[in-house]
């Protein structure tokens, strides 16, 4: 779909939200970062970012995890719910079930 559609933010993000899931953080992370930046939905940016959030943490760049959850919104994905998570160190495992919390609502 990404040859057909290279700058389609729904398929880019789609996709990354699969690679994620599938615990492959770092090439999610590389979709999510192109993404991100021309995606025009608002509620798609939102999981993005919030997502980006735990999935940096997971790959050891807690710095970029903890200044892009300072902007996030206030919803599940906010800053309030994200912050403390980060700053109390989860493990992979925990990492995962939040994940799944963002992408699926589970």
């Amino acid at each position: 779909a990404l040859l057909i559609y290279p700058n389609k933010p729904g398929m880019i993000l789609g996709l990354a939200g699969v690679l994620a899931l599938q615990g492959k953080s770092e090439e999610a992370i590389e979709l999510m970062e192109r993404g991100l930046p021309i995606s025009i939905n608002e509620k798609q940016k939102a999981t993005t970012r919030a997502t980006l959030c735990f999935l940096y943490l997971k790959c050891g760049r807690k710095d970029k995890a903890e200044a892009l959850a300072a902007e996030l919104p206030h919803t599940r994905e906010s800053r309030e719910v994200i912050q403390p998570l980060i700053s109390q160190g989860l493990n992979d495992s925990e990492i995962d079930r939040n994940v799944r919390i963002i992408l699926l609502g589970e």
